[in-house]
Parts: structure tokens; sequence; C-alpha cells
């Protein structure tokens, strides 16, 4: 009964994990989960400790999709073999009508769940006849949702490094980005690359909350790195909403549905894949935005808005230093 039990409950896991990782519109399974952070925590150490490998952390996306479609099948080929050894001779030779020993139940197992078996070894019951049938199907479910799963979080991680690419093109920096889109006399240029940029980063919190895995799919070039890329945008948007002087800042109707944008992205984020930091962000300076001839607010002023919006100045900072980058490369 012990094993019976343990099966059922090692099953029942497998299936909960898979279904909520592929199925679920929101978050990972609890299992897979837990292996991406702890994975991606580790993995970041030694990052950190080696002085920067992004090499290694550009293996961590992939192995995490082979490491949990390994906890699948593994936990799927124990769970009915703890089912099959629960109670004896639920399995035997079909020629001999000897009883199956556990290798050979594993042996059966396996062909049962990913094959369509070779009739050395059968049930041997009428109940255990409908348990490999039920087994058959559990192996072909969880095998099919594993393949379906990666067409769409081959396509996020491709739709990522576009938007990433996209944001690179504007500038490295807030300040570099609010300077290129500056032509003279307002930003009408840079209002034509934010109707591109709202739906791609819109796009990409959604993917992020259907795919967590794609969180972890690492760039070790600075130009398709999301995180910093998205640091900066977010960066530049405060400096246009604050530190540029109203009479030449883009219209409201454009800035608030691009905050809104990073808002959402950020609030992903934050309901399970980054703790905001100890301090924000260090405020950028005004003088290089003066200094090419555009118009700013007081310090002061600018400072007391940096302050408000102190929680997602944390946030940002926390999203740099979790993706294996750090402040110098966003500054």
């Amino acid at each position: 009964m012990l094993l019976l039990l343990a099966g059922i409950a090692l099953l029942l896991l497998v299936l909960l994990d898979a279904l909520w990782t592929t199925l679920a519109p929101h978050g990972a399974g609890p299992v897979t989960k837990g292996l991406a952070r702890g994975l991606w925590s580790l993995a970041l150490a030694v990052h950190r400790a080696a002085g920067g490998t992004h090499r290694l952390l550009a293996v961590v996306g992939p192995a995490l999709l082979f490491l949990a479609f390994l906890w699948w099948v593994a936990g799927l080929w124990t769970g009915w073999v703890l089912v099959f050894e629960s109670a004896d001779g639920s399995v035997a030779r079909a020629q001999t009508g000897e009883p199956a020993d556990l290798a050979s139940t594993v042996y059966f197992v396996g062909f049962t769940l990913f094959t369509m078996g070779n009739g050395d070894y059968v049930p041997t019951t009428d109940g255990w006849e409908i348990a490999t049938a039920v087994a058959a199907l559990s192996g072909l479910f969880v095998v099919t949702l594993a393949i379906t799963y990666l067409v769409p979080v081959v396509s996020a991680v491709a739709a990522k490094r576009k938007l990433a690419a996209h944001l690179d093109d504007l500038g490295r920096s807030p300040v570099e980005i609010v300077l290129t889109a500056w032509d003279g006399s307002g930003f009408s240029s840079f209002e034509q690359h934010l109707g591109q940029i709202i739906p791609e980063l819109e796009m990409h919190t959604q993917r992020h909350l259907a795919y967590p895995v794609v969180h972890y799919f690492h760039s070790t070039e600075r130009r398709t790195a999301a995180g910093p890329a998205i640091v900066a945008f977010a960066e530049a948007l405060g400096l246009l909403s604050h530190a540029v002087a109203p009479d030449v800042r883009p219209a409201p109707a454009v800035l608030v549905p691009a905050h809104r944008a990073v808002e959402g992205y950020l609030g992903t984020l934050r309901r399970g894949f980054v703790t905001a930091a100890a301090d924000p962000l260090p405020h950028p300076s005004l003088q290089d935005l003066a200094d090419a001839g555009i118009p700013v607010v007081d310090a002061g002023e600018f400072d007391q808005a940096q302050r408000a919006d102190a929680q997602e100045g944390r946030l940002l900072h926390a999203l740099v230093r979790d993706t294996g980058w750090d402040w110098s490369v966003v500054s």
C-alpha cells in the first residue's frame, strides 16, 4: 500500500508540474520553478565569482528545458514502477508466466510509457492491463506536452532578443537614448519608435508569464541582452517624463502607455523572479541633456520625482543584477 500511495503521489506531482508549466497562463509548476531558480542562482554565484563568465549563464536556459523534461520522464517512470511493484506478480514474462523482478518491471514500464511495448512482458490481470493502458497514455501525454512546449519557448527567446536589439538601437544608456531621440526641437521620431516598442514589450511580458523559462535565457552580447536594454529604456522614459521640460517632452498619450508597459513587465518580475534591491538605480545626470541644448527642469524637481519612483528604481536595479550584468553596461 505504501508503494502504491507513493507511486500515485509522484505521478500526480509530475502531471501537475508538467500541466502547470506548459498549459497554465501564469508561472511554472512548483518543481520546475524551484529547479529553475536554484540553478540560475547557482550559475549567477559562479558567474560573479569568476568575474563575469557570460558563457556559463548562456547555457542555463537550454539546460533548464532539458532538466525539466528529464524530471518529468524520470518522475513518471519511477511513479509507475512503484505502482506496479506494489503488488506481487503484476507483470510477468509472456512466454513462461514467471513474475517479473524489479529490473524487468523497470524495463516493462519504460517500454509501456515511451513505445508500444515489445510483448515479452505483460500485465497479469484485467486491473493491471487497465493500469498499463493508463501508463501508456500518461507517457504519450507528457512527451507531447514537452515537445509542443519547446517551439513557443524558442520563438519567445528569439522575440526577446529582437526586443533587446530594437532598444539597443535607440541607445545603451538612458541619457544616450534621450540625446539620440532629440531632433533639436522635440522627440517626434522617438514617439514613432514607441509605437513599435510598446507592443513588443507587452508581448514579451505575456510570454514571460506563459513561459517563465524565457527569463533564464541569457545573451552573451550586450546588444541582445534584454535586461540592460529594458532598464535603459525605462530610465530614459523617466528622463523624458520628469527631467525634460514640459513644453518639449513627448505627449502623455505617448509616455503613459510606455510607462504602463514597463510597469506590467516589472510586476511580472516581482511575482517570482527578482526581489527589489535595497537601493534604487543612481540618478542620471541632467547636465549632459542640458549641454545638448535640451530644456530640462530644476534639479530639485527631478530628484523629487525620482524619489517618488524609488520602488521602480529598486526593481530595475534588481533586474540588472539578476540578469548577470552590472550597472556599468547601462550607465
